[in-house]
């Protein structure tokens, strides 16, 4: 099957799940990876744990990911999707950087890494969106 059947998409909403690019300093911002089965026939992939991660980065460099120091066991788990059905992977940034800092003004690029194999060749993460924090 190709993997043109699965799609995957980048969502960025508010506490309240609106669709949000502009944050206030301290917000938290919710990320949500949703992985798509676009085909009519079920789809059979593969992902570790924890299958995806989002990075935050400013001016070339990471200041947030959502999986920041932390360690999985490298273990392939198999998935089904069945025709429109979809997975999604939930992340969310409390307002501070790797450090424990809280982030400052200015404008970050959300980067989604996605590790989800379909006939051994892993799908590319949704597009990288930018977000803004004042």
């Amino acid at each position: 099957m190709s993997r043109c059947f699965i799609q995957s998409k980048l969502h960025i909403t508010d506490q309240n799940g609106q669709n949000q690019t502009r944050f206030a300093i301290g917000d938290s911002i919710h990320f949500t990876v949703e992985v798509i089965n676009t085909s009519s026939k079920h789809v059979n992939f593969q992902t570790n744990q924890p299958g995806f991660d989002i990075k935050l980065m400013n001016n070339g460099q990471e200041v947030w990911s959502a999986f920041y120091n932390q360690l999985f066991m490298q273990v392939m788990m198999e998935h089904q999707l069945a025709p429109g059905e979809s997975m999604r992977f939930n992340a969310q940034c409390e307002g501070n950087d790797n450090q424990g800092e809280p982030l400052t003004a200015g404008s970050y690029q959300v980067v989604p890494e996605l590790v989800l194999f379909l006939d051994n060749k892993r799908l590319s993460p949704p597009a990288s969106e930018d977000i803004l924090l004042k």
